[in-house]
């Protein structure tokens, strides 16, 4: 029969409300898929250029397949050359190569090059598109809905600040040869050079990942920092201008970085013994398998569910499953975080004389 217990981890310090700007915003641990603040993160919103990181991850995924090679040039359409918006001053007839399109995709946010590299790799843009909407499923990105590679303003072309988020985790974690593109500040091409918009790029860990503005979505980001082994995805939307939007990204990396508290639940939490049966000892110390923590919003308690078995005979080894803890915490992936309790020692079978005074025990008592 399992053992059920439910602890209540009490963080004490609390955090003054942050005060949240952004009509969309989300902040989440990268290698945890933990959600660290929120607001309206699973609102439908219009992505505008943050679409390009979609773009982005199918152009990464050919190559990393070995379908095309980074010096393969595309010839710039027609549709390409007329398209509105930010440019990189592509010309009708150009032959670029992918590397070429990728810097003015990821680095000025060119309408230009997105279109050039859906028609090179998919003959047409639709397609392309397609492409795109059929990984957003795959990636679990289940409230996106691309129309273009772009992110040109259209009522049906939108997203959440999850599902962004879900797609930067997934460009970096898919892709580690390929991101370095989005650490690049500045892009030159026909003689007209052109800055990264993302006015926070070298500060504060931020390697990335992504501008977008249109009048109907307002200004918006998703942003990539790394401090130390950590690293943070925040996903901002929503802003009245560039400034606001640099601000608001500012606030959130801090937030991440420096207002929550790191919890260790390997160092926290007083497991419970399971009794063992027919042991040299009475009592079988657990622990946690993996290293289990969680980086704790200060003003909330985290509730942690611990499943363990009463009893167990002897002979029992080292790193046999005995239950679980699951704390139940907001995450991008799911809505709880699980690890396996296991013994802690081996505990030998006890002699032929302990087992039989221990059936006498029970006999007597019903119960060790």
């Amino acid at each position: 029969m399992p053992l059920l217990l439910v602890l209540f981890l009490l963080l004490l310090q609390k955090a003054s409300a942050l005060e949240i700007l952004a009509r969309e915003a989300l902040v989440v641990d990268f290698a945890r898929g933990q959600i660290l603040l929120e607001k309206n993160s699973a609102q439908s919103m219009y992505p505008s250029s943050m679409t390009k990181i979609m773009t982005s991850y199918l152009a990464f995924e050919a190559l990393e397949a070995e379908k095309f090679t980074l010096e393969d040039k595309f010839l710039v359409s027609n549709k390409a050359w007329k398209m509105g918006g930010s440019k990189m001053f592509l010309k009708v007839g150009d032959s670029v190569s992918i590397s070429d399109l990728l810097q003015g995709i990821i680095i000025v946010s060119g309408n230009d090059a997105c279109i050039t590299l859906a028609e090179g790799f998919y003959g047409d843009e639709e397609l392309f598109v397609n492409k795109m909407n059929a990984k957003a499923q795959e990636l679990g990105m289940t409230q996106t809905h691309f129309v273009n590679s772009t992110g040109w303003p259209d009522i049906k072309h939108v997203t959440t600040s999850e599902d962004l988020a879900k797609l930067s985790i997934a460009i970096i974690r898919d892709f580690p040869n390929f991101y370095s593109y989005h650490h690049l500040d500045n892009f030159t091409y026909n003689n007209i050079p052109q800055r990264n918009r993302n006015l926070l790029l070298g500060k504060m860990g931020v390697d990335g990942i992504k501008t977008g503005h249109t009048e109907l979505a307002g200004y918006g980001i998703v942003l990539s920092a790394k401090e130390d082994n950590r690293r943070i995805i925040a996903v901002i939307n929503g802003l009245k201008s560039e400034k606001a939007r640099a601000l608001e990204g500012e606030k959130m990396i801090n937030y991440g970085f420096k207002a929550l508290k790191e919890i260790d639940l390997t160092k926290e939490i007083n497991l419970p013994k399971v009794e063992l049966i027919y042991g040299t000892e009475q009592e079988l110390p657990v622990k946690i398998k993996h290293p289990f923590s969680l980086y704790a919003r200060q003003d909330k308690t985290f509730n942690c569910t611990i499943n363990l078995i009463q009893k167990i005979k002897a002979p029992v080894f080292e790193g046999e499953k005995l239950g679980t803890i699951t704390c139940q915490v907001p995450n991008l992936f799911g809505s709880m975080m699980e690890e396996e309790l296991v013994a802690a020692t081996t505990a030998e079978e006890g002699s032929f004389f302990s087992r039989l005074l221990y059936n006498l025990s029970y006999f007597f008592t019903g119960a060790r």
